[in-house]
């Protein structure tokens, strides 16, 4: 009954790796951005972070809806600090629509380094850079934070209510320090896994895993 698991083992172990070897793995490029908004009047700075399939979005861009969030926007947070209206934590669920212009798709990014002041992203791009280069999130006007989450003006500037009406603007889109995504298991992985299921094969039937000598029944 011992010997039949071990085969059993075995066989299924080969199995896996022949379905893997005969189906192409499906690429992982997710990417966690950390974003920071710096206010022109007192106060701030406002913090967000996004997470970004950067598979998705290399075909997609410009993007410019105010309708709809695009499939490769997998999530969204910003914080704004301190206590009063406008203040708190806002994610994807807030918002409902996004304008990232990067000049008509002529400015091309490196995702691996900050993406501000790239080809002019951000900074100065072809001026005047509203709606020829911008980042801005619409929120969702029938949204349980309506009045209070942020949202995109015009470029690169935003507003919040915060304890007045205080604009501010995006200063910085970098990638997150940690932003690591698991893939599939690798087939040298599982290929690993063989010499365990032999030396299970030569082991004595008397012999438990620990070195132990099993009791009879």
């Amino acid at each position: 009954m011992l010997r039949s698991a071990r085969r059993t083992l075995a066989f299924g172990l080969l199995a896996v790796l022949a379905s893997a070897s005969s189906q192409p793995a499906k690429a992982i490029n997710i990417q966690s951005f950390d974003l920071r908004w710096d206010l022109y009047t007192s106060g701030g700075p406002i913090f967000g972070k996004i997470v970004l399939d950067l598979d998705g979005l290399a075909t997609d861009l410009p993007y410019v809806n105010t309708t709809a969030l695009p499939p490769w926007l997998i999530a969204l947070s910003i914080d704004i600090p301190g206590p009063g209206p406008g203040t708190g934590k806002f994610t994807k669920a807030d918002y409902i629509g996004l304008d990232w212009n990067n000049d008509a798709g002529t400015v091309s990014f490196d995702f691996t380094e900050q993406l501000i002041g790239q080809n002019g992203w951000g900074t100065t791009c072809t001026a005047p850079y509203q709606g020829v280069c911008s980042f801005g999130l619409k929120r969702d006007p029938n949204g349980a934070n309506a009045m209070n989450a942020l949202y995109g003006v015009v470029g690169f500037d935003i507003y919040t209510l915060l304890d007045q009406p205080q604009y501010g603007r995006l200063n910085s889109f970098a990638p997150s320090a940690v932003s690591a995504v698991p893939g599939p298991l690798p087939i040298a992985g599982l290929a690993a896994l063989l010499p365990f299921s032999r030396r299970l094969r030569r082991r004595p039937s008397g012999v438990a895993a620990s070195g132990e000598t099993l009791r009879p029944r």
